[in-house]
């Protein structure tokens, strides 16, 4: 701070007497502006090395011209600094430029540019290296003579590049100290200057960049997701491939993606951002501080082991670079102490968020975002420590400093008020209807952004952390209605949307049912590009491709707002508890599964009954036992494929994992309240939303897997993705036409299906055409159609099934719609971007009949059946279950689904598929017991294959609560 005062001084009084000037020759002048131009010439983020060579060169010809101390030297010597920081030595960099900026403070008016420029470059190494203080006041400075210089210049290249560097520095600073929304202000004016730029300029991007980071921290997440794109877009248009910035951007969209969930969009993005740094420079700090924020998404993707190997690679380098104070050290230290709490070793963890913290107090606002999240984390481990009053105390000063900063509608303040009610009643200082109360505004505040298209892509981390905690604070209440509530908030997913955007629909006449279609049909179209796009952006997709889908996207956002805003607002929240019980019959329950923070919450709904349970099971346990649930079935990973030979006995079936989900979840008093429910329907979240819950079971003490006592033994089971199609009013029956669409077995190369019949109905192969036939699958599809006696059967079989055919065919209304074809996921086929269903190629079509494709069909099914594999799967890797193929359907206007989990056997799919058609259609039982009673036929037809779970257990029924029909 005396520095500064000193100068600011200096530059405002030039008074200082000085020497007159030595002067060179004209040639010797000219030559040194060439040298100088010439440096200036080299990005120095691009080409460290050859600019700093470069200056040095230009130094040691000014040196030869001029006494060692003039100006001129000194002004050269300054530009030295840039290439050392970005060669990582930011301690030399401020150590030369603070020289130089003494020096040149003696020589005004006739040095003030020299002078700014240093200035304007001790802003960025002042800030990187933690001195905020220092960093502001300087900024400010700064620009207001930058803003002279501009004023009396306004065309001036110069004089514009110099404006947009002071606004990005002083936006940087008012952001380190949460000024957020004139950091905004800031940023959005730097950005204006840009396109009056001629040619590539470089350090422009960074005000691309830097825009969409301070827009979200001001709260503006749709204004940030739309300036992540233009950042992009701006940098694949002004910089090479692989330039240094390009990294920034990617690390900057990869952020962003992770506030809204999309983990694996985030992760692979920042991979590009440390890939592209690799080959910058690997030892440069940018790079280690690239992959430090990797390592927080893999944190949050449950990999905490690679997390902590790559935090203890980077943060010497890092802090030897930068300092122990700067703000990108604080953060690997404080996903240091993030890996250590997950992988469970507390007192590591606690080690490094206490001192990350104390570094914070020492040097940093009390609102300062990273203070803020030390604070959190601390308490966070004093919590899995067993010690809720620490925790409540190590939280209390960051709420009560989020209180005098973020304004009341603040996503962030609203959850910290969550947050801390919880620990308070954890503490024993508290209620937690406090913490339920501020739950309240928060989910208001979810569907207020969402109504008025404030989210670009998924749920704010904030919001969905907020209900997260909301929900540990219920379960201290143990008050059915608080859990019930608290725990139906957090199980909406893409499937939810869509069965309300149905429900929504068949409630208006014809016209305004189309009307509205449009509207929600341009609402989902943009949030499945915006995903695309960043799926795209990571793997690499050309400039022209990426603004293809931005062009695209802009333009379904052009949408009347008020038009968007009055279709979705009458998409009602949750349904009430009583109004559930209501719509319950006789030997029929509710059961909801929502994995929290610490505990699994259980919910178990009856006409008269309602019973609360905390499973001590945290969400990252349920993600590892329903992983290991999965593997011992043969379906994820190295083991995917193996159901040829399938074991008959228990004990070589991996019971543990089964076993420990059905006793922490249907357990104690959930088991005393099951034993009258015939009819169980479940509406799970999470990992929870992956697995079929008729495969669970206590551990059997021997015997064979036919022995075993499966949930599904005891009662019928169905699937419910959306609370809010519940209560739904029982009217008349529907009178149907009889009309029955059978799809599959597809002809992928040409030829005549035929020969060996293959075990599994997924992709196995890397192109359409390498497709195996499926022989079992045309049988299956007549022996539907036979099992209904339909009126009108259209059969798609063969060439025939392909998409223009099974596209018109799927329009006119039918009771049931069966695909018994290869079911694929994302990345399954090369090139392949969303779930599909594989038909036969055509010259309209390619074979795919996609995810989005579906969604984009006007049907009107009573059922579909999706005979083949992983059709109940995700839309994308670490998304819910359900949110792929079953949602585009539901979506599209299907009421009941037959979907799977996983791989399912050609030989066997028949087996599951008929029986509980002609159960459900012919009404000789409903859809639930009569997949129950064909799964139980081949748990017990004495084949020791077909007991094995993962031949019997794939297939869920999924319902929306829409009556039945008779025909």
């Amino acid at each position: 701070m005396r520095l500064f005062a000193v100068l600011l001084a200096a530059i405002m009084s030039a008074v200082i007497s000085v020497p007159a000037l030595a002067a060179p020759t004209a040639e010797q002048t000219v030559r040194l502006e060439a040298l100088k131009a010439a440096a200036d010439a080299i990005d120095p983020a691009a080409e460290t090395e050859r600019n700093y060579a470069a200056w040095e060169a230009a130094l040691a010809y000014a040196k030869s011209i001029y006494p060692y101390d003039h100006p001129e030297v000194v002004n050269v010597d300054a530009e030295l600094a840039i290439p050392e920081y970005y060669r990582g030595d930011v301690e030399a960099a401020i150590a030369r430029t603070e020289r130089s900026v003494e020096a040149l403070s003696l020589h005004l008016p006739e040095y003030r540019a020299a002078l700014i420029s240093s200035q304007n470059a001790l802003v960025v190494f002042y800030m990187k290296t933690g001195r905020t203080a220092d960093a502001v006041n300087m900024a400010d400075a700064v620009l207001a003579q930058r803003r002279a210089q501009h004023t009396a210049a306004p065309d001036d290249p110069t004089a514009m590049k110099q404006l947009g560097a002071a606004l990005l520095n002083a936006a940087n600073a008012a952001n380190e100290v949460g000024a957020y929304e004139r950091s905004v202000s800031l940023i959005d004016e730097a950005v204006t200057i840009a396109p009056r730029l001629k040619g590539t300029v470089p350090g422009a991007i960074q005000w691309y960049a830097m825009r969409p980071i301070y827009l979200d921290r001001a709260g503006q997440p749709e204004r940030a997701f739309r300036a992540a794109l233009e950042a992009v877009e701006a940098g694949k248009a002004m910089l090479p491939e692989r330039h240094q910035f390009q990294a920034l951007l990617n690390n900057t969209l990869g952020g962003l993606a992770a506030k809204r969930g999309l983990l694996a969009d985030a992760e692979a993005a920042q991979r590009r951002a440390v890939d592209i740094m690799q080959d910058v420079g690997p030892e440069r700090q940018e790079t280690y501080s690239y992959q430090a924020t990797l390592a927080g998404t893999l944190i949050a993707r449950g990999k905490p082991e690679e997390a902590l190997a790559l935090l203890e690679s980077v943060i010497p380098p890092l802090e030897d670079q930068l300092g122990p104070e700067a703000d990108n050290v604080l953060l690997a230290k404080r996903h240091l102490g993030e890996a250590h709490l997950a992988i469970g070793n507390l007192e590591a963890a606690r080690t490094s968020a206490r001192a990350v913290l104390d570094v914070h107090e020492a040097i940093n606002e009390a609102a300062h975002r990273d203070r803020l999240a030390a604070s959190s984390l601390l308490a966070r481990i004093e919590e899995r420590a067993g010690d809720p009053a620490a925790a409540y105390a190590a939280y209390h000063p960051a709420q009560e400093a989020r209180r005098a900063v973020f304004p009341e509608e603040n996503a962030d303040r609203i959850a910290g008020e969550v947050r801390l009610g919880q620990l308070a009643a954890a503490a024993g200082v508290g209620d937690p209807r406090w913490a339920l109360a501020a739950a309240d505004r928060l989910a208001a505040l979810r569907h207020e952004l969402a109504a008025s298209g404030q989210l670009a892509g998924e749920s704010l981390a904030e919001i969905d952390e907020g209900l997260v905690w909301a929900l540990e604070a219920a379960l201290l209440t143990n008050d059915p209605q608080d859990v019930f509530t608290a725990a139906a908030r957090l199980l909406p997913t893409r499937a939810d949307r869509a069965v309300r955007a149905a429900a929504l629909r068949m409630e208006l006449g014809p016209a305004a049912r189309a009307e509205l279609r449009v509207v929600q049909d341009r609402r989902e179209e943009r949030l499945r590009l915006s995903r695309m796009y960043l799926s795209e952006l990571a793997n690499g997709a050309s400039p022209a491709r990426l603004a293809e889908l931005n062009g695209r996207i802009s333009a379904l956002r052009a949408d009347d707002a008020d038009a968007v805003a009055a279709g979705l607002a009458t998409e009602d929240a949750l349904p009430t508890l009583t109004a559930v019980q209501n719509s319950l019959t006789s030997g029929e329950a509710l059961l909801l599964a929502v994995p929290a923070r610490d505990h699994t919450a259980i919910v178990l709904v009856q006409p008269d009954n309602v019973v609360v349970r905390a499973s001590p099971l945290a969400a990252c346990d349920v993600a590892v036992l329903v992983a290991d649930a999965r593997a011992a079935l043969g379906v994820d990973g190295a083991a995917r494929g193996v159901l040829a030979n399938m074991p008959g006995s228990a004990a070589a079936f991996n019971f543990q994992p089964v076993s420990a989900l059905h006793d922490a979840l249907l357990g104690g008093n959930i088991a005393h309240a099951l034993e009258d429910v015939r009819h169980l329907r479940i509406a799970a979240s999470g990992a929870l939303s992956r697995l079929p819950f008729a495969m669970l079971a206590p551990r059997p003490a021997s015997g064979t897997l036919s022995d075993a006592d499966w949930l599904i033994r005891h009662r019928s089971l169905s699937t419910v993705v959306s609370l809010s199609a519940l209560p739904a009013a029982a009217g008349p029956a529907e009178t149907r036409a009889g009309r029955v669409v059978a799809v599959g077995a597809p002809n992928f190369s040409g030829l005549t299906p035929g020969g060996q019949a293959v075990l599994l109905r997924s992709a196995g192969a890397s192109r359409l055409e390498d497709l195996p036939p499926l022989p079992a699958a045309a049988a299956e599809l007549a022996a539907i159609a036979t099992a209904i006696s339909a009126r009108d059967t259209v059969l798609l079989t063969a060439d025939g099934a392909d998409e223009a055919s099974v596209s018109a065919a799927l329009t006119p209304p039918a009771d049931v719609i069966a695909f018994a074809t290869h079911g694929l996921l994302e990345g399954e086929i090369a090139g392949l971007s969303e779930p599909a269903l594989a038909l036969s190629p055509s010259a309209g079509g390619d074979g795919f009949l996609t995810a989005s494709e579906i969604a984009a069909l006007d049907m009107d099914a009573a059922w579909v059946i999706l005979s083949a594999c992983n059709t109940g799967g995700p839309d994308r890797t670490d998304a819910a279950g359900l949110t792929g193929l079953a949602s585009s359907f539901l979506y599209a206007g299907a009421r009941n689904l037959l979907v799977s989990h996983w791989q399912v056997a050609d030989d066997v799919a028949a087996d599951l598929t008929v029986p509980t058609v002609r159960g459900a259609v012919t009404g000789d039982r409903d859809a639930a017991e009569a997949l129950r009673q064909a799964m139980l036929a081949l748990i017990d037809s004495g084949d020791a294959r077909k007991a094995h779970p993962a031949l019997w257990a794939p297939f869920v029924h999924v319902g929306t609560g829409s009556r039945t029909y008779t025909r």
